[in-house]
């Protein structure tokens, strides 16, 4: 099957040529260019999303969240960890009991991302402080032994964090650093106990001081660690990002930390079992707290680029490097023999079409 696609982005290029996909994978590339407005993207991998178009992962079905499978390819999105709210212990293992498996007609569903419930009481955010708990192997054995894991954040300050991070790290769950009022040196002994990245950096986080830097001057000063982070337009300002972007290179990782509000027409929603409203382009409970987000893979696709990213760069922020922090490096990337995981974007870099495993799920009517 050719894509009629006038080029594709591999690495830091934008190869011109279309290309041949066969048997799930590309057999061909830089074959006589398609439409001159399309270009083929790796299909975007979102490693911090909770839900989409009202349903949430915390408490869908397993038929609700193969519709959402389904649905979330209209983004480009071809892989995904479904995150969980802080909910008690014993919430969570059943939502971990539901996960879906493979999806046919959807994207690619990983394992759960669980954030929460060892967070910092004082960077709580949009988190319930009465379900919080301190980390404890013997908690994140309960939670492996219910559902596949992939990612766990923590708090790296919290009594038991190195224990547990550890413990983790052997099971080859990965460990984000976040929600967190960690010093530089409690963040530094998490990072050397195998935690491998920060979660969306800026949010949630003790604020940057030149003489105490804390969490954030480990995450942005330093070079150990994935960066995530929510270009919204909300979480933070531009400036902020361009920041954030200088710092993390090849390190930062674009996430969506979507909710059941994101492609929902109502206002008002529940998230995490509270009452929240979008307000200035954000879900937020009543007290202002930002509460996730309404944000889509392909419209932070868009913003990287707005900020003036090249695209193959802001690409490898949506799918190539997010795509290694869940440890699939089979995804992420466009070549001869790898795998057809692919989003096909016009000229204003909206999704047109989407394949998994080679087979369209996705084709804008």
């Amino acid at each position: 099957m050719r894509l009629g696609v006038a080029g594709f982005i591999a690495g830091e290029d934008i190869v011109p040529g279309d290309l041949h996909v066969e048997d799930g994978i590309v057999t061909e590339s830089g074959l006589t260019p398609g439409d001159p407005d399309l270009i083929a993207v790796p299909g975007f991998v979102d490693v911090h999303f909770h839900g989409h178009g009202g349903l949430e992962f915390a408490d869908s079905t397993v038929q609700e969240h193969r519709d959402l499978a389904r649905n979330i390819t209209a983004t480009g999105v071809t892989a995904y960890q479904p995150t969980l709210w802080t909910m008690s212990v014993e919430e969570t293992v059943d939502a971990l009991s539901r996960h879906p498996g493979d999806v046919e007609g959807g994207a690619r569903v990983l394992g759960f991302h669980l954030e929460g419930p060892f967070l910092s009481p004082s960077k709580a955010g949009a988190h319930h402080p009465d379900l919080l708990r301190m980390p404890t192997p013997q908690i994140a054995e309960e939670y492996l032994a219910a559902g596949p894991v992939d990612q766990i954040t923590l708090a790296p300050e919290l009594d038991g964090a190195l224990e547990t991070i550890a413990c983790l790290v052997e099971r080859g769950v990965t460990v984000s650093l976040g929600h967190s009022v960690a010093t530089s040196e409690e963040t530094d002994l998490a990072l050397g106990a195998g935690a491998r990245a920060f979660t969306h950096v800026f949010n949630a986080m003790r604020p940057f001081d030149h003489r105490d830097p804390g969490i954030l001057g480990n995450a942005l000063g330093g070079d150990r660690g994935y960066l995530t982070a929510i270009f919204d337009g909300v979480h933070f300002s531009d400036e902020a990002a361009m920041t954030l972007i200088r710092c993390a290179g090849d390190r930062l990782v674009a996430i969506t930390d979507g909710t059941a509000a994101t492609g929902s027409a109502t206002k008002n929603v529940i998230l995490g079992g509270r009452e929240c409203t979008i307000v200035d382009g954000a879900p937020r409970h009543p007290d202002g707290t930002i509460a996730g987000s309404i944000l889509t893979m392909d419209s932070a696709l868009r913003k990287l680029v707005s900020l003036g990213l090249p695209l193959p760069t802001a690409v490898r922020a949506v799918s190539t490097t997010p795509a290694k922090l869940a440890g699939r490096d089979g995804l992420g990337s466009i070549g001869v023999g790898r795998t057809a995981d692919l989003a096909i974007l016009d000229s204003e870099l909206a999704v047109t079409r989407t394949l998994v495993g080679g087979l369209e799920v996705f084709r804008r009517s």
